[in-house]
């Protein structure tokens, strides 16, 4: 199999797994949102890190207080900008069943991933119709006999 024809099948592929598991975290999210809820936390710490592109990273941990309970979770994921500073009030999500699972409610860390993960898929999306385009456009015309 060319080269060509090859990324011909495996961008199709990829694509739809991207939009799969675009869809997957989408519904996981969307079911503890609609099950979620809401209160104020602050800030405790926040971890920093710094990528390879020199882009500093935040990880906070919040606290929160839940039926008389402080309950304190570290974010899953680094992101910038900071959703704010140690100290910081700002708005939690957590599962009234279990309140450790729990996150900050901001754009990235709720919707980011399924996000990303459906970008991803239109491009390679956009990416199969091109190389199937340009294979077309390059494949020799038969001619058709009578």
């Amino acid at each position: 199999m060319k080269p060509l024809q090859m990324i011909r099948v495996m961008i199709p592929v990829l694509g739809i797994c991207m939009l799969i598991g675009s869809a997957i975290f989408a519904i996981e999210i969307c079911s503890f949102i609609y099950h979620a809820k809401s209160t104020i936390g602050t800030i405790t710490t926040s971890e920093q890190r710094t990528t390879d592109e020199k882009q500093t990273q935040y990880r906070p941990t919040f606290t929160f207080e839940v039926a008389g309970h402080r309950h304190t979770t570290t974010s899953t994921a680094f992101v910038s900008p900071s959703p704010g500073g140690v100290g910081d009030q700002v708005r939690i999500l957590y599962d009234e069943r279990n309140p450790l699972r729990a996150r900050i409610d901001t754009f990235a860390y709720t919707w980011a991933v399924p996000s990303i993960l459906f970008c991803l898929a239109m491009i390679f999306g956009f990416a199969h119709v091109t190389v199937s385009w340009i294979l077309r456009k390059n494949m020799p015309q038969r001619e058709e006999s009578r």
